[in-house]
């Protein structure tokens, strides 16, 4: 419910870009809910696992986001629409790759997840 009403409302005020900030906050909004219901059951708890993850978290999405910014940026001609379809695309994916692949791998060198517990059967 958040979310619709935050993107109906941030999308007049902000285009495309309202809808992707709406959807974010949303997701926050229902973090907060989730940790409220959890203290009320006497359920949460910040353990020394979930503090080193976090930390890791953050730094490995850091990471990736110095990344992607910076190959947004080597990227820029080939996302002009005089680039083509094509190359367009195989920006994209390129940009999407990359970033999974850096965040991973960062995950994994700051102790946010193991290989072995990202990539399940």
């Amino acid at each position: 419910a958040a979310n619709i009403v935050l993107s109906f409302t941030l999308f007049m005020a902000l285009g495309a870009t309202g809808i992707a900030i709406a959807t974010m906050l949303s997701g926050w909004i229902n973090v907060a809910l989730l940790v409220a219901t959890l203290r009320r059951r006497e359920r949460f708890k910040l353990d020394q696992t979930f503090r080193r993850r976090c930390a890791g978290i953050l730094a490995a999405s850091a990471v990736m986001g110095v990344v992607v910014f910076a190959l947004v940026k080597f990227l820029e001609p080939w996302f002009a629409p005089a680039s083509g379809l094509v190359a367009q695309g195989t920006a994209l994916v390129t940009l999407v790759a990359t970033g999974l692949l850096v965040y991973l791998g960062t995950a994994h060198l700051f102790g946010a997840a193991q290989f072995r517990d990202l990539i399940k059967d």
